[in-house]
């Protein structure tokens, strides 16, 4: 394995440090070498909750809470609502039937590119297209006793995981339960110092890494723990929102767009580094690529390890790196 090396870029104007490691001989990237490129200008889904990149990269589709929808480069139609545990129709309309107090948190395509699942805070899923229903919260009686915060996918798409506020584990279909936040804490008598926001399964799918909002992370199964932004004494300027797992490592991504990664994953850029190259500006409409100034919300990265895509709360998106240029 190769040592990493971690390198740190401090963007004090911005009140952000954004760290990243790579390998030894890995150049740092620099201003002239950023690729980034502003792929919508806002989308019509309001409260965005989650986006995903299709397993083809030729599709993108986003979520908002109540359960609207945008893709861009889809090719043919949306796909449709998919059957759930009792064969009832549970959706009225092409957006499910939320209950009280229950929203939209997570959203994952199927291996095929032909479907995907939506995954609620009450911990109820619903399939579209060749997304099967592998069960959920809602079969099994069962009331959360935080908020699920997002689900996630085998991926060989036979079953996923939910995940809550605490770091409970909730294991469907082919999905193996590998631990959780709370049974670890437990264990040596502490408590978790900020919640968890996004989690991704390991290479093999025999285990699965969560974040917190503080950049801690928690690593079960065979996930390796590459390290964690508290570990490194470093304190994120905006909450942590979301993880996606990079090949060879894993990246975090802050609410101001900034990116912190971990063992393998390549830097590619990210919002504060982009202003700091004078690339971009907080103020729609003016220079080549424009901020909306809202909260980014999540992000996802490209199976090749030379790219990714961020989105804020509205839909705002920016790739950096080489992310496919998906037709819009």
């Amino acid at each position: 394995m190769r040592p990493i090396v971690p390198a740190t870029i401090a963007v004090a104007a911005l009140g952000l440090v954004t760290v990243f490691a790579g390998s030894a001989d890995a150049a740092p990237l620099q201003c002239a070498d950023l690729r980034i490129d502003q792929l919508t200008h806002g989308v019509p889904v309001f409260d965005v909750a989650d986006m995903d990149i299709s397993p083809d990269e030729q599709a993108i589709i986003w979520v908002g809470a109540a359960g609207y929808r945008h893709f861009i480069g889809l090719d043919g139609p949306e796909p449709t609502p998919a059957g759930r545990h009792d064969g009832t129709d549970w959706w009225g309309t092409i957006n499910p039937q939320l209950l009280e107090d229950e929203s939209i948190v997570g959203i994952n395509w199927t291996p095929t590119s032909a479907g995907y699942w939506m995954f609620t805070s009450l911990g109820r899923v619903f399939p579209f297209g060749d997304a099967g229903f592998f069960g959920d919260l809602e079969q099994l009686d069962v009331v959360p006793a935080l908020p699920v915060k997002g689900g996630v996918a085998t991926l060989a798409g036979d079953g996923y995981w939910l995940f809550a506020e605490d770091g409970g584990i909730f294991a469907f279909g082919s999905a193996g339960f590998y631990g959780s936040v709370p049974g670890a804490l437990a264990g040596i008598g502490s408590q978790l110092a900020a919640p968890i926001v996004g989690m991704a399964p390991s290479t093999s799918g025999s285990g699965y890494t969560m974040v917190g909002a503080d950049g801690g992370m928690f690593a079960f199964g065979d996930a390796p723990f590459l390290g964690s932004l508290p570990g490194m004494g470093i304190t994120p300027a905006e909450p942590v929102v979301d993880m996606i797992a990079s090949p060879g490592g894993y990246l975090q991504i802050g609410a101001d767009g900034g990116a912190f990664l971990f063992g393998d994953a390549q830097f590619q850029g990210s919002i504060p580094f982009a202003a700091m190259c004078g690339q971009l500006s907080y103020w729609p409409g003016v220079g080549d690529v424009s901020v909306s100034g809202l909260d980014f919300q999540n992000a996802d990265v490209l199976a090749t390890n030379d790219g990714y895509i961020l989105s804020d709360s509205q839909g705002w998106a920016y790739r950096f790196g080489e992310a496919v240029e998906v037709p819009r």
